[in-house]
């Protein structure tokens, strides 16, 4: 075996790893990512055991779960006993509640999917033609939630062909539509 196998292996052991105590501890990739001040295509690439990783983001990986650097390296699965009461987990976990997308167990109410069925379509808002441009201004004032214009357009879509919403063709040739509640 050469040198670059043994690191591959190594990558992949490790990604794995990472992988294993970002979910025990019910961080997403984004609260990861955040905890270590790394870049999201970077935590990817860890996870997927296609990076190496430096000693000196070993270190951080390691007292962020309360672990030895040694065990990242290790084959032997790594059991966190009560994540979120591990020091710097806990410390995350206060410092960043208000970022639900930063926690798995609190994923939904990140989702753009899930706001819209729970609370979008509960508002009276929705009881009068908007297009999808209006409807994405008034949940940015009403609720300060800035929603991707692709995500809130294809779950609009969705809620239309499920028949839940109704729309209406603006201009008559299929570009510009107005929803509404049934």
């Amino acid at each position: 075996m050469d040198l670059s196998e043994n690191n591959t292996n190594l990558s992949i052991l490790v990604g794995r790893n990472v992988t294993s105590l970002r979910t025990q501890a019910s961080l997403t990739i984004e609260g990861l990512t955040f905890a270590l001040s790394i870049s999201i295509s970077y935590t990817l690439m860890i996870e997927r055991g296609k990076a190496n990783i430096s000693s000196k983001l070993a270190t951080k990986i390691a007292n962020l779960f309360g672990i030895e650097v040694a065990q990242i390296y290790s084959a032997k699965k790594i059991n966190l006993k009560a994540p979120q009461s591990i020091s710097p987990i806990e410390k995350f976990y206060d410092e960043n509640k208000q970022n639900a997308k930063f926690f798995i167990h609190r994923r939904n109410e990140y989702s753009v999917a899930s706001f819209v069925r729970n609370i979008l379509l509960l508002d009276p808002v929705m009881n009068s033609e908007h297009t999808v441009g209006e409807i994405k201004e008034y949940c940015a004032k009403k609720y300060k939630r800035e929603l991707d214009s692709q995500e809130l357009s294809r779950e609009i879509r969705r809620l239309f062909l499920k028949n839940i919403l109704q729309r209406r063709d603006k201009f008559g040739n299929g570009s510009v539509y107005f929803y509404f509640s049934n």
